[in-house]
């Protein structure tokens, strides 16, 4: 916790309150995943949650493309992951990871959502060429098939291939499944309701956003008769 209460308060959010400055992104990161993993107090785990959420707010999130990694512990094994990685996982909250959990639903064979999830996974981000280099489609497959058969009651719903994009993108697959699985069960379960709940109520919020940051241009959408559910659901809904 010293480390974090080392750095000094000096950035101002437009929309008021102040933010923590560091020396990088990639110092703020491994403080907040070296506090919250000897947290000997549930303050110190917050403490460093909220420094790392002001950080992230502040500075965005750490180059995807950086060469630097660290290294993140599961049951079975230490894997490496890059920064942009571990902030994932961090805010999250996400438990230890549980290798044989994964590795035994894939060996009890495919889901009844198999055919759907092929349907969709060829079209996943495919106008990217990094991505299309960098992610390999039997990834997106396994984890959504596993998923699908973990949690028979949500299955395979279309756009979870795109939910589960980014975090593939960053993770190797076994983390990414678990990042994908905490994001669907814990912090949007609402989004993957048949009326799809969850896209629907954030799209006021949208509105109330455009108003603050740039109320010239939300007046003109007034004007056309344009609410945020007609030009931001689609991203809105898949997170992009």
């Amino acid at each position: 916790v010293a480390l974090f209460l080392s750095i000094h308060v000096s950035i101002k959010h437009p929309l008021g309150g102040s933010f923590i400055s560091a020396k990088n992104m990639a110092d703020i990161v491994g403080q907040a995943y070296d506090t919250m993993l000897h947290a000997r107090t549930r303050e110190e785990a917050a403490s460093a949650l909220k420094t790392l959420r002001e950080a992230v707010a502040n500075f965005g999130l750490p180059d995807e493309n950086s060469d630097e990694k660290m290294l993140w512990e599961t049951k079975s094994m230490v894997t490496s992951i890059s920064k942009r990685a571990a902030v994932w996982k961090i805010l999250l909250r996400l438990p230890p990871a549980d290798a044989n959990r994964y590795l035994g639903t894939l060996d009890l064979g495919a889901s009844p959502m198999l055919s759907k999830i092929k349907d969709d996974t060829p079209r996943t981000v495919k106008t990217d060429a990094l991505f299309q280099k960098r992610v390999q489609e039997g990834e997106l497959i396994r984890i959504l098939d596993a998923f699908a058969r973990l949690h028979p009651t949500i299955g395979y719903l279309q756009g979870m291939n795109v939910h589960l994009a980014p975090f593939v993108f960053s993770m190797p697959e076994m983390d990414a499944f678990f990042a994908f699985e905490r994001f669907i069960t814990c912090v949007c379960p609402s989004y993957l309701k048949p009326k799809l709940e969850g896209a629907h109520a954030a799209c006021p919020l949208l509105d109330e956003i455009m108003q603050l940051v740039d109320p010239e241009l939300k007046q003109f959408l007034d004007s056309k008769k344009l609410p945020a559910v007609m030009y931001g659901f689609r991203y809105l809904y898949s997170f992009c």
